[in-house]
């Protein structure tokens, strides 16, 4: 067993983001840090692109929405993206501090729309490198700013889809 923890979405984020800088310092004291009055929290999954726990008001998205883009020429972050890694930056520095390793799994739900078949939902066999080089991108991008992802999933959600194009 590698430990007990918890999932980090982009709903935590925007949650976690309403509350005060001392109201944040000490949750993620209270989650990482050592008992009493931590949890020691030891593992931790954390969505990569949206999922179905994320708020409306962030939309849908990807780290690449642009149609066709096997190059990844447009992969990006974004702004979810970037507070995703914000966040886990100071996941990592408390439990750090208190001597804890997080391993930090991360949880894609569903390749971008346009690496999907419309009817089936299914990956498209055509985008299979691109998938993998969006998964190794993604990993890349969190590592560079100084988020290590120790394990992924490559697709939590079979049947994810957004906006008109939810298939089922």
């Amino acid at each position: 067993m590698l430990g007990f923890g918890a999932a980090w979405t982009d709903a935590t984020v925007e949650a976690f983001d309403s509350l005060g800088a001392e109201a944040q310092e000490a949750l993620l004291s209270e989650l990482f840090g050592d008992e009493p009055d931590g949890i020691k929290i030891e593992l931790t999954r954390h969505t990569a692109g949206q999922s179905d726990l994320t708020p409306a008001d962030i939309g849908a998205y990807s780290y690449d929405d642009t149609d066709g883009d096997v190059g990844l020429e447009h992969f990006s972050l974004g702004q979810p993206g970037a507070k995703m890694v914000a966040w886990l930056q100071r996941m990592g520095n408390v439990s750090s501090a208190v001597g804890t390793n997080v391993t930090l799994l991360g949880s894609l739900w569903s390749p971008p729309l346009w690496m999907k078949h419309p009817l089936t939902n299914n990956l498209l066999e055509e985008y299979y490198d691109a998938y993998a080089s969006y998964v190794v991108k993604y990993v890349g991008a969190f590592k560079d700013a100084g988020v290590t992802v120790d394990a992924v999933t490559l697709q939590n959600e079979p049947l994810h889809g957004e906006g008109d194009h939810h298939w089922t």
